[in-house]
């Protein structure tokens, strides 16, 4: 006789049903068509998804009933001995699933005794499922314990702060002014208003002192800021493109102390600045940092609007510029700037993640050739003579800036030489950058001396003794 397995199909959730749906016997199995999957009865009107577990087993039992018969036990007709769990075995009679309580009894493991007598040559199968059993488990406890756990708090690209831990200061590490300043640690402007005085220095961690567990800082900011009247002192960087986290929740986090002296607080601002021929400025505020002797992390969270139906201007000009301003006579110090994605101020990282990558990242705005007194004269670049009164020299940059530099700074011009066949030109007049053929590659620098040059020879830039020379191009925002 053919093994059969009764299918009912229904339609609905099992929220809509009601009490008019017939009971549903245990082990039946339906066909829930808005979920598209199978389900089985457990009784009553309630229907449970099937579910595979790797690893259990289902034996079937075959019985072939003599007249009369009602118990069931010992070897089957396949010479296996019924063993069931109790709870977990189904029974069919000619292919019909019998109802547990109802239609038979199983309460011991081994027997299955049903409700009324069975007929010659019935056929009983009985389906016995094992549980699965899983070894050579961890606990969470165990697990914490032996493996690291990944939070995705440390990735490039996550801060949008560049050189945000400070490490890199191509201008030099000792600034002073006494008005509106320029870019001092790379990427960072710092300015004081009339009446205030600033001197900004790096600053070196003891080893095992920067603030934070987990990333060993090398270098903070330190500033001591003296004012008369209402002075402010004002420290920024210019983060690229207007669009960047428009219409998203940012946090911005850094951490800060004060040395000595009255601190005001710091008030921190976002400035969404939309280029030449933008729209205009858009601030934020994020709050007030109020510092005190002990480095403290400070953070804030808002929503940068959206740039819809705003104008960006032509070229790469647009920025969101990051604010943070004081005022007050005080010496100050911070580290660990981090403007990120999302409503939460995550460990600190920055922007590439990698100290090779970060200083890529700051020659996009600014790079220095520094021929740091060495002895053996490096070579800035190399051109030739258009008259005898100019050569053109050009520089190759190692990154392709963020645009054409559009100015140069160099150190004292009797630094300088222009050198061919072993013989040295020096008092130079000028060297300026040739905005006709300056690239975001290479630079082009005029450097003048009157009726001194061949033309058409060939010179290299150099120095003229054992200095401290530079050249630098800048690309800032």
């Amino acid at each position: 006789m053919a093994v059969q397995t009764q299918i009912q199909t229904r339609r609905g959730t099992a929220a809509s049903w009601t009490s008019t749906n017939p009971t549903l016997a245990a082990g039946e199995i339906g066909f829930e068509t808005d979920t598209g999957k199978f389900k089985i009865g457990n009784g009553s009107t309630a229907w449970a998804s099937l579910a595979y577990s790797a690893g259990a087993t289902a034996v079937t039992y075959l019985f072939n009933a003599t007249g009369g018969q009602t118990t069931f036990t010992g070897a089957d007709a396949n010479g296996l001995t019924l063993a069931y769990t109790v709870g977990a075995e189904q029974v069919y009679l000619n292919g019909v699933l019998q109802v547990r309580g109802s239609d038979y009894t199983a309460s011991n493991g081994t027997s299955i005794v049903l409700a009324s007598g069975a007929l010659v040559s019935d056929v009983l199968n009985v389906i016995a499922y094992s549980a699965m059993t899983i070894t050579d488990t961890y606990t969470q406890a165990q697990a914490d314990a032996k493996f690291v756990q990944q939070t995705n708090n440390f990735f490039a690209g996550k801060n949008k702060v560049i050189n945000g831990d400070f490490g890199v200061w191509q201008r030099g590490t000792s600034f002073s002014l006494t008005s509106n300043g320029g870019y001092q640690p790379d990427r960072f402007q710092i300015s004081s208003g009339s009446g205030g005085t600033c001197a900004t220095t790096q600053q070196t961690f003891t080893p095992g002192t920067a603030p934070v567990a987990g990333y060993e800082g090398q270098y903070f900011l330190q500033v001591a800021f003296s004012v008369s009247g209402t002075s402010t002192i004002l420290f920024e960087q210019n983060i690229e493109d207007v669009r960047t986290l428009a219409g998203q929740t940012a946090t911005f986090s850094f951490w800060g102390r004060v040395t000595s002296g009255t601190f005001a607080g710091a008030a921190v601002e976002n400035v969404q600045r939309f280029g030449t021929g933008g729209s205009g400025a858009v601030v934020t505020n994020w709050g007030t940092a109020n510092f005190t002797t002990a480095w403290q992390r400070f953070t804030g969270t808002v929503t940068i609007p959206s740039v819809s139906g705003k104008t960006i201007g032509a070229g790469s000009s647009s920025s969101i510029r990051l604010n943070i301003g004081t005022s007050g006579t005080s010496t100050f110090q911070i580290w660990g700037v981090q403007v990120e994605a999302g409503s939460i101020a995550t460990p600190f990282q920055t922007a590439t993640g990698t100290l090779q990558g970060e200083l890529a990242a700051c020659q996009r705005y600014y790079y220095r050739f520094n021929a740091n007194g060495a002895s053996n004269f490096p070579i800035f670049g190399s051109g030739f003579a258009n008259t005898t009164g100019n050569t053109t020299i050009t520089c190759q940059f190692p990154v392709t800036m963020r645009t054409k530099p559009n100015t140069v700074d160099t150190s004292s011009i009797s630094n300088f030489a222009l050198e061919f066949a072993n013989s040295n030109i020096t008092s130079l007049t000028s060297i300026t950058i040739d905005n006709n053929y300056t690239s975001s590659d290479s630079g082009e620098i005029s450097v003048v001396r009157a009726g001194v040059f061949t033309v058409g020879q060939i010179y290299r830039l150099t120095v003229s003794t054992s200095v401290a020379a530079f050249i630098g191009w800048s690309a800032e925002l």
